[in-house]
């Protein structure tokens, strides 16, 4: 997979991931348009770091699918974050 490839993917994850935490601030009525400073992106980009090899074992996606419908997949997977976290948890310990 070429590293153009690798980072566009690495990217939705973040995306899912920045979105997941707009979601959550915007059940919590904290806030109606969603808040993204620089820390709210690093944090976004760490946990996508952490869960990104999860994401590449658990998905399997044959590299001739479409590159759309993997970027969507790793979007979805960057928004249920802390479900994929408590699936490490629970594995590890």
């Amino acid at each position: 997979m070429p590293l153009w490839e690798q980072g566009l993917l690495y990217a939705g994850v973040i995306i899912g991931v920045l979105f997941s935490s707009t979601i959550a601030q915007f059940q919590k009525g904290m806030v109606a348009l969603p808040t993204l400073g620089l820390g709210t992106v690093l944090v976004a980009a760490v946990v996508a770091l952490i869960i990104i090899p999860v994401v590449f074992d658990k998905l399997k996606v044959s590299p001739g699918a479409p590159l759309i419908m993997r970027f969507g997949l790793f979007v979805q997977h960057g928004a249920f974050w802390h479900i994929i976290l408590t699936a490490i948890g629970k594995t590890i310990g």
